[in-house]
């Protein structure tokens, strides 16, 4: 061979080597990106499309749906009631930033009277409340109260930890009875960390158990060991004779996060 020709194929080489170097450093690591659990692909440990194994979101196919116990709507004045859904969620290691929902109200006739939309947090493992509040309905009497929800929460894992971010209520005797009802409750924070926005429900029922009225509180935070001493109310008396109460404590593991 000449040495024009050895020359040629020195340099032919050397361009070939350049440009595969090229594609090592600039193209290859776009194209073998490592899996990420946002880039809308199942790979890694994933069980569905970036969802399950090492990421935060949980597949829709893995979480239990939520169980709606029961819904109603409890006067509050003439022509205004409040709204409750009792729920619970049975994933002990699930909670969801935010679900859209939805209270529709009948008459004894089933007619449609008027219906409320709003959002939550669904806390984890175990049972909450949606309360809506001041619901007018004029000179009409709601006796059927349907509640749904009208978004698919997106669940997310929490951590042992933050599902175990809880307060606890002990309950005092219903005073006022006749006009104003009144419940003291004590919230204790008895962990050892503070804990930020806590809604607490009060449930009064009668001696068979059914709901004669509900009302809610929002505490801003509780230090560490730490407790509080809250009153619900009521506008009018209730519809029966209180027999037993129940309070639901539940806390937004992300707005501690």
């Amino acid at each position: 061979m000449s040495w024009a020709g050895k020359r040629k194929m020195f340099y032919g080489g050397i361009a070939c080597l350049a440009f595969a170097l090229f594609l090592l450093v600039n193209i290859y690591p776009k194209l073998n990106k490592p899996p990420t659990c946002v880039d809308a692909k199942q790979n890694g440990t994933e069980t569905g499309i970036d969802c399950g194994g090492g990421c935060e979101r949980i597949c829709q196919a893995a979480a239990v749906p939520l169980v709606v116990k029961w819904s109603r709507a409890f006067k509050v004045g003439d022509g205004y009631y409040n709204a409750f859904a009792y729920i619970e969620n049975q994933n002990l290691l699930a909670s969801s930033k935010i679900v859209y929902y939805q209270f529709d109200f009948y008459d004894a006739n089933n007619i449609f009277i008027s219906s409320r939309q709003g959002a939550t947090y669904i806390p984890p493992n175990g049972r909450f409340g949606i309360f809506e509040p001041a619901i007018v309905t004029g000179n009409r009497i709601p006796k059927n109260t349907l509640f749904r929800f009208t978004s698919i929460p997106e669940w997310l894992r929490v951590s042992v930890d933050e599902s175990k971010q809880s307060v606890f209520a002990e309950a005092g005797v219903p005073t006022n009875l006749d006009v104003a009802p009144k419940l003291p409750v004590t919230i204790s924070n008895p962990t050892i960390t503070s804990i930020q926005a806590i809604d607490a429900l009060a449930i009064i029922y009668d001696n068979d158990n059914n709901a004669l009225g509900v009302s809610k509180t929002v505490i801003d935070g509780m230090a560490a060991g730490t407790k509080k001493d809250v009153t619900f109310t009521w506008r009018e008396p209730f519809a029966g004779e209180p027999k037993r109460t129940e309070i639901i404590t539940q806390v937004n593991v992300f707005a501690n996060r």
